[in-house]
């Protein structure tokens, strides 16, 4: 089958989506914006959905026929380098073939592709497909032959910027092309200042238009000091232009400087001459986003000046997708119930099955946390129909089992979602979540088992050791118990939760009467976590089983200046008097405990007998 002839079939669309679908798999890429950079407007920043703005306008970049989004894709600098290491494996012969036409096709009616990425495709096929193919193999010596005969691409490339800058103000590709061929951005920038160099007395709009462009690549090159220099030089010349001003805001946003990124937007937005265009205040609603997750004590003002942008977005724009972030905003207000209405507005009916598995994973989310988890099951359930190879559906749909107290059905889930775990880090975080369930039912031997699956898969995550040590611990075996809580203080970084490991081994040594051992890992508790009262008062403890009281007493005494569980302290602190036959300071502190705790009869009962 040739290009010519597929071209005219009703299904074309159809299969080069697919076929697209798939080379950008092989890629290791979601989406085309991955390969090549969107353009300036219309782009997003991030996952935040940011945008540039073009007065009442926007523009977007692939967005023509597949066929054209392949040519693309192929069009794109340096693609021998990102084809090598991938096979195909999984494509069907009519992929190749048509692949196959397309490059021969391409070669004669599209001369401008980059001849190294003809090169490297073709290539690409003899290696995985087709390696005696005479055509390709025609073809290829062609294309080496035009390779070796071609004008060098950066005198093309100068030509054209060349005329750009005198017909074409408004159009950056041609600087978008030095970009592209250049080996860095600081080469690209040499080149363009040898081209166009700067002058101090040049205040025409066209070239204020000229260093726009090339901020806005900067920006998409992540040059971002480098894009504030440029943009600078423009708004010296148009001060008041709005995108100029608001892609200020897009820089300090991507710099993460919040407070100043919003201003800007505000000012984008209150002299933006198009009403209908809502790209600054959704900036703006994005931004109050990202400072509502930064600043707790104008965290709800916030997220309610956010949700109102939102709104306001939707309302001019009529896109259902601003629901979705009009959801999130009214989820970190807890405002679940309105989250999942908002949600439920927004749109989920793309061909592709798995944005709309996603979109019920994150339904059932905004259940799960509302407690209202069959809720949450019933949107986990119907994510997996659609995308049955996520282990995250599965666990989350376990999830909501768990806490509806089906344990039967949570284990069913959990081992789903080992099947089909893409690493063995996933599959560990399944095998714990089983034990955990066994440890809940008191199975502790069978929870151990799961605990084992996961260390072996993932041997250096803490929280797999100490559940095993929790779970040993409560057979007893507290020789298991000591080994898995050392390792699991060796394993884990937060200090706090280290204390909590060693005082736990500390207390299996103690279990097993070997105090000074015990001693030991009380002590490095307390190193690592020193306001805590509990390292204090075991440590004061292991002193006196030693028959070190006078040292004991001093530890009692440092635990009771902590100001928590001082009842409980003068109490032990009675006990270690009655053990030296001191029974006025032992009657002391069992007074002293009772003043802080009335009520307890383990105190009570120890004040009456020392009377007696």
């Amino acid at each position: 089958m040739t290009y010519e002839s597929f071209k005219n079939i009703e299904t074309k669309k159809n299969y080069l989506e697919n076929l697209n679908r798939n080379i950008l798999d092989a890629l290791g890429m979601s989406n085309l914006d991955e390969i090549i950079p969107k353009a300036a407007t219309g782009s997003l920043l991030e996952n935040s959905n940011l945008q540039t703005g073009s007065g009442n306008k926007q523009e977007q970049i692939g967005s023509g026929h597949v066929d054209q989004q392949l040519f693309q894709i192929f069009n794109t600098p340096h693609l021998c380098q990102k084809l090598q290491g991938y096979s195909l494996k999984n494509w069907e012969y009519e992929d190749v073939e048509i692949l196959t036409s397309l490059v021969q096709f391409w070669s004669t009616n599209h001369p401008d592709l980059n001849v190294e990425n003809r090169i490297a495709l073709i290539d690409f096929l003899l290696d995985n497909f087709n390696p005696g193919s005479y055509d390709l193999l025609r073809l290829k010596e062609e294309h080496v032959k035009q390779k070796n005969e071609a004008v060098p691409e950066h005198q093309k490339v100068e030509h054209r910027v060349k005329t750009w800058v005198e017909q074409d103000p408004f159009n950056y590709l041609n600087i978008r092309d030095i970009f592209r061929f250049s080996n860095s951005v600081d080469e690209a920038l040499e080149y363009i200042e040898q081209i166009i160099p700067y002058r101090e007395n040049d205040d025409t709009e066209c070239y204020a238009w000229y260093c726009y462009s090339i901020s806005q690549l900067l920006y998409e090159y992540e040059a971002l000091s480098q894009s504030e220099y440029w943009l600078s030089r423009a708004l010296a010349i148009l001060p008041n232009e709005v995108r100029f001003i608001n892609h200020k805001g897009l820089i300090a946003f991507k710099k993460r400087e919040f407070d100043t990124a919003l201003p800007l937007f505000e000012l984008a937005d209150k002299i933006n001459p198009y009403e209908e265009d809502i790209v600054y205040k959704g900036n703006m609603a994005h931004t109050l986003l990202n400072l509502a997750s930064q600043n707790n004590t104008n965290r709800k003002e916030y997220l309610k000046q956010s949700e109102e942008l939102y709104i306001e977005c939707q309302q001019i724009s009529k896109n259902l997708k601003y629901f979705y972030n009009i959801a999130e905003c009214q989820y970190l207000q807890y405002r679940f119930e309105d989250a999942i209405n908002s949600f439920l507005k927004s749109p989920n009916t793309d061909n592709d099955h798995a944005t709309i598995a996603g979109f019920h994973n994150k339904l059932g989310n905004l259940f799960y946390d509302d407690k209202r988890y069959m809720e949450a099951i019933d949107a986990y359930k119907r994510a997996i129909d659609l995308d049955p190879d996520k282990a995250i559906y599965y666990g989350n749909c376990a999830m909501g089992y768990r806490y509806d107290n089906n344990y039967e059905e949570a284990r069913k889930y959990f081992l789903f979602a080992i099947r089909v775990s893409s690493s063995d880090e996933e599959a560990a975080k399944y095998h714990n979540h089983m034990g955990v369930l066994s440890h809940f039912e008191k199975n502790y031997n069978q929870a151990i088992l799961h605990y084992d699956n996961a260390i072996i898969l993932h041997n250096t995550n803490s929280l797999y050791h100490r559940n095993k040590a929790n779970a040993a611990y409560n057979i007893p075996n507290y020789d298991t118990a000591f080994k898995h809580y050392q390792l699991a203080a060796g394993f884990e970084a937060d200090l706090k939760v280290k204390a909590m490991d060693l005082n736990f081994a500390g207390l299996c040594c103690s279990r097993r009467d070997k105090f000074e051992e015990a001693l030991e890992f009380y002590l490095k508790a307390h190193e690592n976590d020193p306001d805590n009262e509990l390292y204090l008062s075991n440590t004061a403890f292991m002193y006196q089983r030693l028959k070190k009281y006078d040292i004991a007493i001093d530890w009692y005494n440092k635990a009771i200046r902590m100001e928590k569980n001082q009842a409980q302290n003068y109490y032990y602190l009675g006990n270690l008097f009655v053990e030296l036959g001191q029974k006025n300071n032992a009657r002391m502190n069992y007074e002293k405990a009772i003043v802080h705790d009335p009520q307890n009869n383990t105190y009570i009962t120890a004040l009456g007998e020392l009377k007696d």
